[in-house]
């Protein structure tokens, strides 16, 4: 082979060799943007995975607020009140509270209270000894009774559908001068409410009892029960649970509104009163007729709405002496003891006894007024006023 040909296959296989050694580099840049491409798209995924997931682990740093600056006790609404209406007796919300009526008819109403837990026997018996004598009573049950008791609530339904009256005594029998306005407004609509879930109907209560008679000359109380579409407070002027039978049948008299539990002995004293009252030529009927109303409406269950919550406030001055029971009395004892005529730990529970009234004695003597223990307007007018004096003053 000449030297010639030596040359071209040397530059053949130079030229072979450079042209695998570049495809070699080629391939390897392939490679290596091929695994640099691989590992973003894992770092990608692995980031995105972390933000999207939950953790546990994460360290909240809380938000620390401002301390604020201590401010004074702002004064009850009715403290310092403009162009506060005042009344001595009567206040502008009050509903008759009726006790019995005056008639020359022989007719009376029995009125049953609570229907207690575990006497739906009781009941029962009332019941049927009143459908013998053609006689219809008005019944006040609480509606836990109900709520808890499910024969008391067939009894009750069994009672309406005979025609009986029913209506309102509160949730749980609350003394309702020491709730909150917002506690003793879920009382009435809570019992309203039961009473309907127990007849299947939207059933409209007319007339209501406090628990115990206790605050009828409340002004909250009427407040809240005019609201709420009740025409009257309902008292007795016989209370045959305190009586023997005896005393009671002495007792009797047109237009009577008798007072019973149902308790054994108020049960056997019913089923002795009803025969003999209609033996004397008395009807025994509800307080609707009684009264000259209309029975109470019904609508169909969930029809009807109830008013929604409003406040109340204490706006009419109210004469309050010993042994008024009132949620103006608690707000009373509110502003004696802030003003440091009443002990700082005592509680103002609506009850106006000796200790209000001498604290109210105090604070009458300390503003030149006579000091007789009753909490009339002017004395009010001055209490809840700024220009009431401290105790210590």
């Amino acid at each position: 082979m000449d030297e010639r040909k030596r040359r071209i296959i040397a530059q053949k296989r130079k030229e072979a060799l450079l042209k695998k050694k570049r495809q070699q580099q080629k391939r390897m840049i392939i490679y290596i943007s091929s695994a640099v491409l691989l590992c973003v798209i894992i770092f990608i995924c692995i980031f995105s995975f972390s933000c999207s997931a939950p953790n546990d682990d994460t360290v909240v740093t809380p938000t620390i607020s401002p301390t604020p600056t201590p401010t004074a006790t702002p004064l009850p609404s009715y403290i310092g009140k403009a162009n506060i209406n005042t009344s001595s007796l009567q206040f502008s919300d009050q509903l008759p509270v009726i006790k019995n009526i005056s008639t020359d008819e022989k007719v009376i109403a029995i009125t049953i209270d609570d229907l207690d837990l575990n006497m739906s026997g009781n009941l029962t018996e009332i019941i049927d000894v009143a459908l013998q004598y053609n006689a219809k009573l008005t019944l006040f049950p609480v509606g836990t009774q109900l709520y808890y008791d499910k024969s008391i609530r067939d009894s009750l339904l069994y009672a309406f559908s005979k025609g009986f009256e029913i209506e309102n005594h509160t949730m749980k029998h609350d003394q309702v001068y020491k709730l909150s306005n917002e506690e003793f407004y879920n009382a009435l609509v809570e019992h309203h409410n039961m009473v309907n879930q127990t007849l299947g109907v939207d059933y409209i209560q007319r007339f209501f009892r406090l628990p115990g008679g206790n605050g009828t000359a409340d002004p909250r109380t009427h407040f809240y029960l005019k609201y709420l579409g009740y025409e009257a407070l309902i008292d007795w002027s016989i209370s045959g649970s305190d009586l023997e039978i005896e005393k009671i049948k002495s007792r009797l008299e047109p237009g009577s509104i008798i007072l019973f539990h149902t308790t054994s002995s108020d049960t056997r004293k019913i089923k002795k009163l009803i025969p003999y009252a209609v033996s004397k030529g008395y009807r025994i009927v509800t307080l609707n007729e009684l009264l000259g109303y209309s029975d109470n409406l019904c609508y169909a269950l969930g029809s009807q709405d109830v008013p929604p919550f409003v406040d109340y406030e204490y706006d009419e001055y109210l004469v309050m002496g010993k042994g008024h029971k009132a949620y103006c009395v608690g707000l009373l004892q509110e502003r004696l003891i802030q003003l440091g005529y009443l002990p700082s730990d005592s509680v103002a529970d609506g009850n106006f006894g000796s200790q209000t009234e001498a604290a109210v004695m105090q604070f009458q003597t300390k503003h030149g007024l006579e000091a007789t223990g009753k909490a009339d307007v002017n004395m009010q007018s001055i209490l809840f006023s700024t220009e009431a004096k401290h105790a210590s003053s």
